[in-house]
């Protein structure tokens, strides 16, 4: 098992809950590194799915910002 931290900004919090939660990933939160930011701590046993579900996430973010 790994740690690995993800830093994003707070209005992508909802978004990342709701996928890491459907795909059964125990996560925290923590205070970001800089203003407007979290940082969620996972425990990861497959760095490549991990990786996966960010840019998952990511990507749906961004296509809700643009709308």
């Amino acid at each position: 098992m790994q740690t690995a931290a993800i830093v994003i900004e707070f209005w992508k919090l909802d978004t990342f809950r709701k996928r890491l939660e459907e795909a059964g990933v125990n996560y925290t939160e923590h205070d970001g590194p800089v203003s407007g930011t979290i940082t969620l701590k996972v425990e990861v046993s497959d760095v490549d799915a991990i990786t996966y579900l960010v840019n998952r996430a990511n990507a749906e973010c961004m296509r809700h910002q643009l709308h």
